[in-house]
């Protein structure tokens, strides 16, 4: 892989906005906050966490702040990234249902414009399938105002098509600019063994990457700490 993408691929860029759902008047992002992590994300004790769990949890009540806001800059595609049982996933959920739970107020409070749209989709689920039969399913993962698209790379390509790759190209190439929570067990580091540069330029663009390789499980450091 491109030295250059895998430096960047830990770097927010500057994205792009579009008028149709901005804000009409420049919003302030407040301070991290453990209240709200505890209730919007059901995330508490920070400090006691590893670095990296911190860095992703920061990541996640910044990206789900901004996006409540629809404050798009620096990144709108947040990549959570790296080792099994660390809570990507789970806290990806919770982001997306606070949002949604929250949509009426982001149009009444003038943060919206339109109530904005959530989806969930598990990337396993539909990387397979040929264009021509995409229709309702895919759509909305294009359009959702808020998607979370889950544990990309653990799709097959039984037939050894390029459909998935291809179908993942399009999909992130559909949501730039757009409120996106990606997650997956692959290291930056192993991202070419999976996919191409095309598919890393994406994944970088607008974005934040947060890795976890390294961290424990949730399971595994619960069970050491019961037996300190």
């Amino acid at each position: 892989m491109n030295e250059h993408l895998l430096e960047t691929a830990m770097q927010s860029l500057t994205g792009t906005t579009t008028s149709q759902d901005q804000p009409s008047t420049k919003l302030t992002l407040p301070a991290p906050s453990p209240e709200w992590r505890e209730k919007a994300l059901q995330l508490s004790n920070l400090s006691e966490q590893p670095e990296p769990i911190q860095k992703m949890w920061l990541a996640a009540e910044n990206w789900t702040r901004r996006a409540c806001r629809n404050i798009k800059e620096p990144f709108t595609l947040l990549v959570l990234c790296g080792s099994v049982g660390t809570g990507k996933t789970t806290i990806a959920r919770n982001a997306i249902g606070y949002i949604a739970d929250c949509a009426m107020s982001c149009v009444e409070k003038g943060w919206w414009r339109t109530i904005p749209s959530t989806h969930t989709m598990r990337w396993s689920a539909i990387a397979e399938t040929p264009a021509n039969e995409r229709f309702d399913v895919w759509r909305d993962c294009e359009q959702a105002s808020v998607l979370l698209l889950d544990d990309i790379g653990t799709e097959g390509d039984q037939f050894k098509s390029g459909r998935p790759v291809e179908n993942l190209r399009a999909i992130l190439e559909a949501r730039h600019g757009r409120w996106t929570i990606v997650t997956t067990n692959i290291a930056t580091a192993h991202w070419s063994d999976h996919w191409d540069d095309r598919i890393t330029d994406r994944l970088i663009r607008n974005s934040k990457v947060i890795d976890v390789t390294g961290a424990r499980s949730w399971a595994l450091r619960k069970m050491i700490k019961g037996e300190a």
